[in-house]
């Protein structure tokens, strides 16, 4: 209810102010006709203005805009209370807000137009009164500033008509899966939406942000610009080898699962509008315009009472989609796969960190969802999952088109108590479940490219140009690194957390660019790596002398991470450190 007092305040100020100046101006003329024997000032107005009869037609202009502001604060104090309230009592049917919505914003548009101009008109009104009757003097000036504020008020106002009517598309970046690429991923949706009696999505859209999710919005895909229409399932590919194959098919059945609510109809019709009204709130709330203000204050109550119906509708309807997701999986899968879904999607935002400070030096991502892995296995440790599972039950999964409830009213809906969910640690040499890798001739290389472009779209950083020396000298010096380091990961046969976990901290400490995500792809990577040799001789002719004794101590620390130092991994060290030493001899040899 606090948006719709605001609004109330900027609403009714200007003919309140002029009600009060006019009452004020008034009340001096009244005892002027009173104290020469006129009943009121309007019996005495020619005394009081002098003898021509245009004084009379003022002051009877003026009392007419006194009930044309009373009307206006009539009007200031209905508007916001019927654009919060309306929305609270239609609520009760997504079929009904997703219907009324789409009016509601223009009424609220056009409302606030009349409720701005009126305020302008008011205060000029109020400035004339207490100008003239008051001071008696006349400010030309005073109208003219009056008169471009109003204008401009009026032009801030116009301007939020355009995008009204403007179609508005879900974006997202990824890449749009083919119908002949991974016929694995079709063949499991056609046998879920069979078990289900829904239809199969028409588009699948595969991409690296931690979230699955269906949608029957227009959706544009980024940064190709490829604009789908249609039933499009959006899937991550790194949650999707996180997740168990019963997992998997347990979490894609529940966004299947909204074709049966109609929950997709009510997706294509309120959420254009309802991403519109979000963004041009935001907008005008980051906009020093003092003139903005006003729509500001009218638009927060329409967004505030659609937001709650949208809110409990969605949890009526989420947890509906998780009962029919159980029926034909389980619900202890369900409830697993939500609970890594919420906790591996705390540490997204340190990845799109790592990724940009990645593309500072042009270094790109090969393998986004290998890469991406990683924070899984490292960041996911034992100890932050159960940190994790203490605040679990409070969290809740974000979702483009909807709200969703509370991790703890899902697993109550579910049966399932937070002790039967699965803690799963990778960093404990657990193996990944891999229930679907995405892979296949273009769609990784895409997901890459998704993946940069998303980086770019959350930390604007300034790529390198193709000649920047600089910047490529670091990044071959780093990509050296990585590789010279993974090969002691791997000395002993083992791809150990506690080594690469080391690895990136002493990394860190001697090299302040070193990045995770990339090392990661180096060390989770299919590639083959150069030959140690081959890497001493370009670290003698790369590193300097501090450099090399810093690549010398990330060794020794790496080695011996695991609590001992394996033979192996003994005779790679020596001979590594013999070779770097006999090429630096023969760069300095005469």
């Amino acid at each position: 209810m606090r948006p719709a007092f605001l609004a109330v305040l900027l609403n009714c100020i200007a003919p309140l102010l002029y009600l009060l100046v006019f009452q004020f101006g008034l009340g001096e003329y009244q005892s002027a006709a009173h104290s020469a024997g006129y009943t009121d000032v309007f019996e005495a107005c020619r005394y009081i203005g002098g003898s021509s009869s245009s004084d009379c037609e003022e002051l009877n202009l003026l009392l007419g805009a006194k009930w044309a502001a009373i009307a206006a604060i009539a009007a200031g104090l209905v508007v916001p209370f019927l654009l919060y309230l309306v929305p609270m009592i239609l609520g009760r049917s997504r079929i009904t807000l997703g219907l009324f919505f789409p009016l509601a914003l223009p009424f609220a548009l056009l409302a606030t137009l009349a409720i701005s101009i009126s305020s302008i008109v008011f205060v000029g009104l109020a400035a004339h009164v207490l100008t003239t009757w008051t001071f008696h003097v006349i400010w030309p000036y005073l109208y003219i500033v009056l008169g471009l504020g109003g204008l401009f008020l009026l032009l801030v106002t116009l301007s939020a008509f355009g995008t009204v009517f403007s179609a508005t598309a879900n974006r997202e970046f990824g890449h749009l899966l083919a119908k002949d690429q991974m016929p694995d991923v079709w063949t499991m949706l056609e046998e879920l939406a069979r078990q289900l009696k829904v239809r199969r999505p028409k588009n699948i859209i595969i991409g690296v942000s931690p979230t699955f999710y269906i949608t029957n919005a227009k959706t544009e895909i980024l940064p190709s610009k490829k604009i789908v229409s249609g039933e499009t399932l959006y899937l991550s590919a790194t949650l999707c080898r996180l997740l168990t194959p019963d997992e998997l098919k347990s979490i894609i059945a529940h966004e299947l699962m909204h074709y049966k609510g109609k929950d997709l109809t009510y997706t294509r019709i309120f959420f254009p509008i309802y991403r519109l009204l979000a963004s041009m709130i935001q907008q005008l709330s980051n906009s020093e315009n003092a003139a903005a203000l006003p729509l500001l204050a009218n638009l927060q109550p329409l967004y505030a009472g659609f937001t709650q119906s949208e809110r409990r509708i969605s949890r009526q309807r989420e947890l509906a989609a998780d009962a029919g997701a159980a029926k034909v999986t389980h619900p202890i899968a369900l409830a697993n796969a939500l609970a890594k879904v919420s906790i591996f999607s705390s540490t997204w935002d340190l990845a799109l960190r790592d990724n940009s400070n990645a593309l500072r030096i042009a270094e790109y991502t090969g393998n986004a969802p290998d890469a991406l892995l990683g924070y899984a296995v490292y960041e996911c440790s034992s100890d932050f999952v159960d940190e994790q599972f203490h605040t679990l039950l409070s969290k809740r999964l974000s979702h483009p088109t909807d709200t969703h409830p509370t991790m703890q009213d899902r697993f109550d809906n579910l049966g399932v108590a937070l002790s039967d969910i699965t803690r799963t640690y990778f960093d404990t040499h657990h193996e990944v479940p891999d229930a679907l890798v995405i892979e296949g001739e273009g769609v990784t290389d895409q997901i890459g490219i998704a993946f940069l472009y998303e980086t770019l779209s959350q930390y604007p950083v300034t790529l390198p140009p193709d000649d920047d020396a600089d910047a490529s000298t670091e990044r071959t010096a780093y990509r050296l690194l990585y590789q010279i380091i993974t090969h002691f990961i791997r000395a002993d046969g083992l791809t150990l957390p506690e080594e690469v976990k080391a690895a990136e901290s002493v990394g860190r400490r001697y090299f302040p660019n070193f990045n995770p995500l990339v090392f990661r792809e180096y060390v989770h990577g299919t590639s083959e790596l150069l030959p140690l040799d081959r890497l001493a001789e370009f670290s003698a002719s790369i590193f300097n002398e501090n450099g090399i004794e810093s690549i010398r101590q990330i060794l020794r620390e790496v080695v011996l991470a695991d609590g001992e130092v394996h033979p192996d991994e003994k005779a790679l060290l020596q001979e590594y450190l013999s070779n770097v030493e006999k090429h630096l001899s023969a760069a300095g040899a005469p």
